[in-house]
Parts: C-alpha cells; sequence; structure tokens
C-alpha cells in the first residue's frame, strides 16, 4: 500500500488525553531487563515515570500524566486561548486561522493520491502557472470526538514548522496554505517518485546507495533541530521520492507530530510517534531530539537487512511486546542479516540504536560518521523493508 504526503492509516500513538495507561512492561522477567532497569536511571531523569514502581508492580498498568505539548500564544484570541480540551461546538470552527479562503480560485483540483487518518491528498494545479503540486487536507472536525483547541493548535504548528523549515533540498516545501469552512488546505511541492520502502522492495540496491538514503533523512533531522524541531516520527512512509529517476532526491513528508523543543527546555512527555521505531526516552515519556536519531537508526537497519533489530515482522506483535523490547531485548549485532554488511555500517548502527541518549550522537554527529561520508562498501547488497 503506498502512502502519501503523512496519511498513512499504519497506526502512530498521538495522545489526546490527560491520562495515559502504560501496558504492563513485566521487566522483572529477565536479569536482562532488570539490568536496563538499573543503568536507565544514571542517564534518564524521569519525572512522569518510575522504573522502580515498574520493578516493584512488574504487572500492573500504570496511569501516567503528560504535558501539553501544543500550546497557544500571547497572540492568539478566541478559541485558541481556551483551555486545551475544552469540547468545542462545529460552528466555533469554521473561522479559526485566517487563511486565504480562496484555493478552488487559483488551483484546479485533481485526483485523490493519497488518504488515512489525519487527511486526504489530491493532486491540484496551479491556473496562472501550470505547475502541478499535491494538496493535503485536514478537516478541522477530528473523526472521533468533539474538536478542541488542542487539536486546531496541532493543525497550526503542522503549518508553520515547515513554513518555519522553509526551502529544503530534503522535505517537501509548503506553497500555500488555505481554509474554508470545514477543511484546511496544505499545498505542497509535488511528488511522484514514490514512497520510500516500496522502491527499496523493488531493486537490488548496494549498501552505498542506502547510506545516501541515510545521509539525506539526517540532512533533514539536522535542520529541523538547528530550528528547534523535533519530528518524532521517522518511518518509511514518511519519504518519499521526488520523481521516478533513480537519482532522484529522497523528501521527508508528514510534520504532523513534531513539535517546538530546544535541548537546553525541560524534557518532553507526550508520548507521540509510530511504535516500532519509538526511541526507549519516547517510551517512558522523557525525551528530547536525541529521539529522532534512534528512529533513523531503526529505519536504517529495516533498510540495510529487510527486517527491524527485535522483529521479523512486527505486525504480530504486540505493543506491549514491541515497547518492551525496545525497553530491554538486546541487539544481536552477529545476526545473519548483519553478515553482509560492513564494519561501518554496523558501526554506525550501534551508534544510533544506544539506548542511552546522552551516548547518542547528534544529527550533526551522525553526518560526520564515515559510514556516511564514504556512502558504504558493499555493492549488490538485496535489501528490503520488513
Amino acid at each position: 500500500m503506498s502512502c502519501f504526503y503523512g496519511t498513512s492509516s499504519v497506526i502512530r500513538i498521538d495522545e489526546r488525553s490527560s491520562m495515559l495507561s502504560i501496558p504492563p512492561l513485566c521487566v522483572e522477567k529477565a536479569s536482562k531487563r532488570r539490568q536496563y532497569v538499573s543503568s536507565a536511571r544514571k542517564y534518564l531523569p524521569f519525572t512522569a515515570i518510575s522504573l522502580e514502581v515498574i520493578r516493584r508492580r512488574p504487572c500492573q498498568h500504570l496511569l501516567i500524566t503528560r504535558s501539553l505539548d501544543y500550546t497557544s500564544c500571547a497572540s492568539d484570541d478566541g478559541i485558541l486561548r481556551l483551555p486545551p480540551k475544552t469540547e468545542l461546538k462545529p460552528e466555533m470552527c469554521k473561522n479559526v486561522f485566517g487563511y486565504a479562503r480562496d484555493l478552488t480560485k487559483k488551483y484546479g483540483i485533481g485526483p485523490i493520491i493519497g488518504q488515512g487518518s489525519f487527511g486526504v491528498v489530491r493532486e491540484c494545479r496551479n491556473y496562472n502557472t501550470g505547475i502541478a503540486c499535491a494538496v493535503k487536507s485536514i478537516p478541522k472536525l477530528p473523526k472521533r470526538g468533539a474538536p478542541t483547541p488542542r487539536y486546531l493548535l496541532k493543525i497550526r504548528t503542522e503549518i508553520e514548522i515547515m513554513q518555519q523549515l522553509g526551502y529544503s533540498l530534503d522535505a517537501v516545501n509548503l506553497r500555500n496554505v488555505y481554509e474554508d469552512d470545514e477543511q484546511v488546505h496544505l499545498v505542497m511541492e509535488l511528488c511522484q517518485g514514490g514512497p520510500l520502502l516500496e522502491r527499496v522492495q523493488r531493486h537490488h540496491y548496494s549498501e552505498r546507495y542506502i547510506a545516501s538514503l541515510v545521509r539525506s533523512m539526517l540532512r533533514f533531522i539536522s535542520q529541523c533541530h538547528a530550528k528547534g524541531i523535533v519530528y518524532r516520527d521517522i518511518k518509511p512512509d514518511n519519504f518519499l521520492f521526488l520523481d521516478p529517476r533513480e537519482g532522484s532526491p529522497l523528501k521527508a513528508t508528514d510534520f504532523g507530530l513534531s513539535i517546538r523543543h530546544w535541548p537546553e527546555e525541560t524534557k518532553l512527555t507526550s508520548r507521540s510517534g509510530t511504535p516500532a521505531y519509538m526511541a526507549p526516552e519516547l517510551i517512558l515519556q522523557n525525551y528530547d531530539e536525541k529521539c529522532d536519531l534512534w528512529s533513523t537508526g531503526m529505519l536504517a537497519y529495516q533498510l540495510l537487512t529487510g527486517r527491524f533489530p527485535f522483529w521479523r515482522d512486527v505486525r504480530k506483535q504486540s505493543l506491549n511486546d514491541v515497547w518492551s523490547a525496545i525497553l530491554s531485548d538486546e541487539i544481536d549485532w552477529q545476526a545473519p542479516e548483519l553478515k553482509p554488511l560492513s564494519s561501518e555500517a554496523i558501526d554506525f548502527l550501534t551508534k544510533l540504536l544506544c539506548r542511552d541518549p546522552q551516548s547518542r550522537p547528534s544529527a550533526a554527529e551522525a553526518l560526520k560518521h564515515h559510514w556516511l561520508r564514504e556512502a558504504g562498501e558493499v555493492d549488490g547488497l538485496r535489501v528490503g523493508g520488513g
């Protein structure tokens, strides 16, 4: 199934309530899990969760409070200044953002090219220039439940982050923003080369080529972090090729879970993202921009080997099993799927998939790794997404 511009139907987590039930981790079951619990205290100054509580009560659910990550600013007025979880009436959402309302006067709207839980993407064409674009339409009313100021602020944050990032060789570029009574419309650069994983699965790609793709992802992440943006949803569905050419640029899409945050600020506590790619500290709700590096490591492992380090098919795992493995299972660096890889590739993966976020490199540091500078050494390696 192809996914476009962040409309994938694959489950991802974006917390909506002020309390969250954590599945039982059962960390007492194995000594290696106890060892992780012990070592974790050294680098995760938890405010939202106590690992000691998990150790004492391994098979009970814990209620964890989380902070609100989408907040209004001083210049806002009207419904955006209301308490974040205030339930709004539909008519209150018709005129919220002040974006232009003449989308159909400037663009001819074409067929749907992607859809999912967060919106619909159609091809469109500018009447004046004839340039084809993509338009992502996000409903002002969520599919489930009543609209809230937080939901509307989340939409605005996605737009403002794309505007803040500006033109990028490694991300889809936002052209214009419009709204009507029911939806907000983001007119973006049109990517016609297909999803990342779909192309990788079709071809025999070398380690050198995969390294070039990972380098593009890290350039994008480095740009985000340099501007105080944490992406929080690194996964194959969120990367598209610009065009069908073999040397096409790879573009990051979908800023729906992105958030503004600087390293010196208080740690983030909202659990958002796609479970299989979540960093340990994000699962434990005490994280910063380094979570994006773990996710990039998981995706790099998948592209190089055709599977995840903890599971061959994550779709057969429960959410509890996925998070428990990320928190406590050891990666087998002698696994058969890693044998064809160069030593530089293995070293790169071990650095990004380090559970200690303080020891994990930043995006800028990771870009200096020898494997990316040399773009790998092994040719003809068969790779594909699991």
